[in-house]
């Protein structure tokens, strides 16, 4: 079903920090048409490109949800590599379980965190990363007692919903298999939600993340002053949004965090967040407010919901 574009011109409720590179017309919001797609896919790995040597910002690794007994955790990151020798491997299980362990102190309620675990590693990653997927991959073929990983590339929407007519707009959002053919979110929370809902079997760790997220800029080192607060709000138990060149005490010396369209989708459904709250989360946790794609699949999420009896707030303005 094609979509009518009302404007071509940048949305008036992105922030001016947010890139728009591409204005697509006359194309479906599940996929633009090819020269349009494309066009899109090279901006973005141009961003990534451009980000990963870009530090500005630092953050902790934030816990997203935990199971009533603590027998499952879920966490949220960008690609935890770390150097050694020269070479770039899997953070774990240092830094990574170190970080982990603190966080659930901090944010998991007094629910104790297991000694042992399976690691079910959740990337978002795509094509364009192939050589920190490869560094996954071997990581877990060596370790396949340590947990396996999932492969879940993740896209966000071209097209922001405020450009598309109303009528068709909501018919759209009635079409769930064909506004999410690529990313493939609703069934993906579901699985989620049913992995950590289910305490059968061995405690288990679900981290989930992509490169490098709303802001492929942050790096830390583990030599620098602890961070300080930024004047930003966010809501109760969103993780911190740090001034850019600071740095936490004794922070991961791998860049977080990301993967917001995923958790903005996530908080809304399960943590009681509307749109607006889960977007602020989203951005303290980032750093900066998530890119073009990944807010515009936040507002037809939010539609989503809406249009399911789930009223989340203002989905084209936020």
């Amino acid at each position: 079903m094609a979509a009518t574009v009302r404007r071509a011109g940048p949305s008036r409720s992105l922030s001016a920090t947010v890139p728009q590179p591409c204005a697509v017309t006359g194309a479906s919001v599940a996929a633009a048409d090819a020269a349009a797609a494309i066009g899109c896919l090279v901006w973005l790995w141009r961003m990534l490109k451009r980000g990963s040597s870009n530090p500005a910002h630092c953050r902790l690794l934030p816990q997203v949800d935990v199971s009533e007994s603590g027998h499952r955790w879920i966490f949220r990151s960008n690609f935890p590599k770390v150097k050694v020798n020269g070479t770039e491997e899997f953070a774990y299980p240092n830094p990574l379980l170190g970080w982990m362990q603190q966080r659930a102190k901090e944010e998991g309620g007094g629910k104790p965190f297991p000694s042992s675990f399976l690691l079910q590693d959740i990337s978002f990653d795509n094509i364009f990363e192939f050589d920190d997927l490869q560094i996954e991959t071997d990581w877990f073929k060596l370790h396949p007692e340590a947990g396996n990983i999932t492969y879940w590339p993740l896209l966000g929407q071209f097209l922001p919903p405020e450009d598309v007519d109303p009528e068709q707009r909501a018919a759209l959002v009635k079409d769930q298999a064909q506004l999410w053919a690529l990313d493939q979110l609703p069934s993906r929370l579901a699985t989620v939600r049913g992995w950590l809902m289910d305490e059968s079997g061995p405690p288990t760790v679900y981290l989930w993340h992509c490169e490098a997220g709303c802001d492929r800029t942050g790096e830390v080192s583990g030599d620098v002053p602890p961070c300080r607060h930024h004047g930003a709000t966010a809501p109760p138990a969103a993780g911190r949004l740090l001034r850019p060149g600071r740095c936490a005490r004794h922070p991961p010396p791998f860049p977080l965090p990301p993967s917001v369209q995923f958790s903005g989708a996530y908080y809304m459904n399960y943590a009681g967040y509307n749109v607006s709250a889960a977007f602020a989360r989203d951005t303290v946790e980032c750093g900066r407010p998530p890119n073009y794609f990944s807010k515009s699949a936040i507002a037809w999420w939010c539609l989503s919901r809406e249009s399911d009896g789930h009223p989340e707030g203002n989905c084209l303005s936020f």
